[in-house]
């Protein structure tokens, strides 16, 4: 149980550097970390929301080694057909 509660907290740190380190290029920039559900982008509640002049251009789904299967690879594929460009951020241990 231990190893979940870490791995949402480095989940959630990314999400939330994410939005740090991008405040400077993107006019609004949204977060769902954890289970939150306060941002949608048609009806969905991507990890991350990319915003330029009231626009999503960009959506991030933040993975950890426990989240990578093909339930979540189904949802990207979903995410992938939403219109704006998807980036899904995996640990370096699961690139294949």
């Amino acid at each position: 149980m231990e190893a979940i509660n870490d791995e949402q907290v480095l989940h959630d740190w990314v999400v939330r550097h994410l939005k740090e380190k991008f405040s400077r290029i993107y006019s609004d920039i949204k977060i769902n970390p954890g289970e939150t559900k306060d941002n949608e982008f048609s009806g969905y509640y991507p990890d991350v929301l990319f915003i330029n002049y009231g626009q999503v251009t960009q959506i991030v789904e933040v993975e950890t080694s426990l989240t990578v299967n093909q339930d979540r690879v189904d949802h990207w594929k979903e995410l992938s057909g939403l219109g704006v460009k998807l980036v899904v951020l995996v640990p370096k241990n699961k690139h294949k």
